[in-house]
């Protein structure tokens, strides 16, 4: 009989933290709509950079394979999206910051200064590096097996 006690009062304490979780998310919302509309502008006169940031934190938490069919996607620059994916990648996949040996403030004045098409070139030529760098050493391990 305790143990059945015990199970109800567990399941009764996780079903209150979840509720207090929910409760804080949604009071953190409108407490944030609240402070950024008294202090700043309405939340709805924000547009895309307010919708961008409410898209980024969700979509942190998406398997890979999900983020392609993502409504979230929609509200944020193909840039963002891309460079998360490089948070995602094998580590000798170097980002285009890394492959131009910028600093991170140096590489986010010149993200600020380009448009979505220059930055792709940037993100395109790194993974083409990281491709010919794969068949190469593909090509050392085939050879190396051969020679066994």
């Amino acid at each position: 009989m305790c143990k059945e006690y015990d199970l109800f009062g567990i399941d009764a304490v996780d079903e209150e933290i979840e509720f207090v979780n929910e409760i804080g998310e949604r009071l953190r919302s409108e407490a944030m709509k609240l402070a950024v509309g008294q202090n700043l502008f309405p939340v709805e006169q924000l547009g895309a950079p307010y919708r961008a940031l409410r898209a980024f934190r969700p979509l942190i938490f998406l398997e890979t394979s999900e983020m392609g069919s993502s409504p979230l996607i929609q509200d944020l620059p193909p840039s963002i999206v891309l460079h998360h994916l490089y948070t995602r990648g094998p580590d000798e996949l170097e980002s285009p910051m890394q492959k131009n040996r910028l600093s991170p403030k140096q590489y986010s004045l010149w993200l600020d200064s380009q448009k979505e098409d220059q930055i792709w070139k940037g993100v395109k030529a790194t993974l083409d590096d990281y491709a010919s760098n794969w068949i190469i050493f593909r090509h050392k391990i085939t050879s190396f097996l051969q020679l066994k």
